[in-house]
């Protein structure tokens, strides 16, 4: 079982539905976390708190999101470890990690706030689209 948490997915298929599906449905997740923490009045109303995560999210981590996206499919070549590093092109490689580290921080942000207003669903989606960025990274990084 731990190999395959390790390893991408042998199929292009799983891989690519997998990924679609949390990319897809972040917007959703993110939406109905910040609307119900509004309704329980977790903010103050006179403030913007809001909206600024909001349109950071929808302005900077779904476009950096769907370049991973694109980029760990297009050249996904089946079954490769997450931790896979491409000693030929070692900027690819230095490139596509500095990338899953800035989508890995804003995604254990929106974790950390799952858990801290206790929607526990943004919280595991947040950790299956982590393991998602992961997969992509290593799929972007093996081949260039």
């Amino acid at each position: 079982m731990l190999n395959n948490i390790l390893n991408t997915p042998c199929n292009f298929r799983t891989l690519a539905i997998y990924s679609i599906l949390v990319f897809l449905g972040s917007p959703f997740v993110v939406a109905f976390h910040y609307f119900t923490r509004w309704q329980r009045g977790d903010y103050p109303s006179e403030a913007d708190t809001i909206g600024i995560p909001i349109l950071g999210y929808v302005l900077f981590y779904l476009p950096l999101f769907l370049i991973i996206l694109c980029a760990g499919l297009r050249k996904y070549p089946g079954r490769v470890p997450v931790y896979a590093w491409n000693r030929k092109c070692p900027i690819w490689s230095i490139w596509w990690t500095l990338l899953f580290l800035i989508l890995a921080y804003l995604s254990i942000l929106m974790i950390a706030e799952g858990f801290q207003g206790h929607l526990f669903l943004t919280a595991i989606f947040f950790i299956i689209q982590l393991h998602v960025l992961l997969l992509l990274r290593s799929s972007a990084v093996s081949r260039v």
